[in-house]
């Protein structure tokens, strides 16, 4: 059932079924690409947040090392602190990055807070 405001309507909009069609197939051809386009955006988006999310996650596993070493004794120095973050925060990828203890042992660090 068309609206009665659309019906007769002319303004702007192609007169014949067919030209109304190709109008409509021409648009929804023009957000497929732009669905796309976003979808591009969105993934770059979501790659660019987990890989900062790497990054947080590696400091915060440092600080938890470096706090486990200094409650054992072991002279932490403001420098080695510095050099490690930037060593985590200017790697390329995870490979690059240092890990200073394995996953087991960190494991067992975490919960003597």
């Amino acid at each position: 059932v068309r609206p009665a405001s659309r019906a007769g309507y002319t303004g702007g909009a192609p007169s014949s079924p067919t030209a109304e069609v190709g109008a409509l197939q021409a648009k929804t051809v023009a957000q497929a690409e732009e669905i796309e386009d976003l979808r591009g955006a969105m993934e770059g988006i979501e790659h660019e947040r987990d890989y900062y999310f790497r990054k947080l996650r590696e400091v915060e596993i440092l600080c938890s090392s470096l706090q486990a070493q200094v409650e054992e004794g072991a002279d932490v120095t403001p420098l080695q602190v510095i050099t490690d973050v930037q060593g985590i925060l200017y790697a390329e990828n995870e490979e690059e990055a240092e890990p200073k203890e394995e996953p087991a042992e960190e494991a067992e660090d975490a919960p003597a807070a």
